[in-house]
């Protein structure tokens, strides 16, 4: 029966399906039979549909889900670029990290720069490497912007009203606009500033240096005692041995710009004045000036002893009001000597380029001074250097690379920021 009906179309009696009848051969002895009955065929045929249907269903689930899967992906990518690359106010890419300073062998720095909420400013992200210079993997340092430029820009305001809040009429007002102005680079910079106070005492220890300097005829910090009674010059030769003393300004807040220049040549080496301006720990200040001879203790260690940044650095990373940093001023990165070995002189090399506005990177400007100083002048580990055909004009952007940085595990490093200069 089945080899008559072999080919020809049925209908399964149970579900109604139709179905073509297989030809199968003859059965031999004690084989059995290969028909399978219609019932079974029909079922078969039946659910072979079915299965295709889900088949389908599944793969166009997994396509969707893996297009998903690269679509979300490619945002990714493109949301990361975004942060790793950032952007200025007029949407040029500023070098730093996307919140942290970064090792990028995985290192976390402990300080964040992150912009404010409600910032309409975009993160600043990290610096693009220069072109066709090579970067080992893990060996560059990206120093964030020390703030956003509504930050910064923020907390100048914030001293302008300070400023403005000062008696013209009190006796003390000169010290305290010159300890506004200290504290105006240090907030610059990123190290503690907000609780700098004037010390009386101090006060009167650099007023009686500045007499001594004056009566003396020249700027030492271990004055002689040009007549003055025993106790004035005791507070003399305190007060010229622990701080910086300047000549030539006829108030003191110049004098603070003055230590912060440092770079005529018989300070350029060193920058001395400039690092205890800037020393982490500073707290207690003090100011005196007689005539054009002006005195400031600085040498006070009373303040926050940890200091979080991988590095002090004037200019800072970041922005730089034109009026705090002048084009003749020699740059400064103290290494902080908890994470770095103190540099040597024959293994730092410094290159600063200049930054273009479509983003390309100019060849860099060539340097009048590099040198190493590890003396203790605040922090050690200073690297100075000052390069030639600088414009501080607003909107330039430099990027700074400080190759062959050592940490404390033998890990040779580069650092590399970027600077752009603004207005207030």
């Amino acid at each position: 029966m089945p080899q008559q009906l072999a080919g020809k179309q049925i209908v399964c009696p149970k579900c109604s399906s139709r179905q073509i009848v297989p030809a199968v051969g003859p059965r031999k002895n004690g084989q059995r039979s290969t028909t399978i009955p219609s019932a079974i065929v029909a079922s078969r045929v039946q659910a072979r549909p079915q299965a295709t249907r889900r088949g389908v269903s599944l793969s166009v689930v997994a396509a969707i889900g893996f297009c998903g899967l690269v679509v979300t992906s490619a945002v990714g990518v493109a949301v990361s670029r975004a942060m790793w690359r950032g952007g200025d106010a007029r949407g040029r890419p500023l070098s730093a990290e996307s919140a942290t300073e970064t090792i990028k062998r995985g290192d976390r720095a402990a300080e964040a720069a992150v912009p404010p909420t409600g910032s309409s400013e975009k993160p600043i992200a990290a610096t693009e490497t220069t072109p066709g210079a090579s970067e080992p993997d893990g060996s560059v340092i990206e120093l964030p912007p020390i703030r956003s430029l509504e930050e910064l820009r923020t907390g100048l305001h914030s001293f302008a009203r300070e400023l403005a809040a000062i008696p013209a009429d009190s006796p003390a007002s000169e010290n305290m606009i010159a300890m506004l102005r200290l504290r105006e680079y240090r907030f610059l910079c990123g190290v503690p500033e907000s609780d700098i106070v004037l010390d009386d005492g101090f006060n009167a220890d650099a007023d009686a240096a500045a007499e001594a300097c004056r009566r003396l005829g020249k700027l030492t910090h271990e004055p002689e005692n040009p007549g003055m009674p025993a106790n004035e010059y005791a507070r003399a030769r305190r007060g010229a041995g622990a701080g910086n003393l300047a000549f030539g300004m006829n108030n003191l807040s110049k004098a603070v710009d003055c230590w912060m220049d440092d770079s005529d040549s018989a300070n350029i080496a060193v920058l001395g004045h400039r690092r205890w301006c800037l020393n982490p720990p500073l707290r207690r200040v003090g100011f005196g000036r007689t005539d054009r001879w002006c005195a400031m203790w600085a040498h006070d260690n009373s303040g926050t002893a940890e200091w979080r940044r991988r590095a002090i650095c004037f200019p800072p990373p970041g922005y730089v009001p034109i009026d705090l940093f002048r084009p003749h001023y020699a740059w400064s990165v103290t290494l902080n000597p908890r994470f770095f070995q103190k540099p040597k002189p024959g293994d730092i090399s410094v290159n600063i380029h200049p930054r273009q506005a479509d983003h390309g990177i100019g060849e860099p400007l060539p340097l009048e001074y590099c040198n190493v100083d590890t003396k203790g002048a605040g922090i050690d580990n200073c690297i100075i250097f000052r390069p030639r055909e600088l414009s501080t004009a607003v909107g330039n952007q430099y990027l700074v690379t400080i190759a062959n940085a050592t940490t404390h595990d033998n890990e040779p490093r580069s650092i590399r920021f970027v600077v752009e200069f603004v207005d207030r």
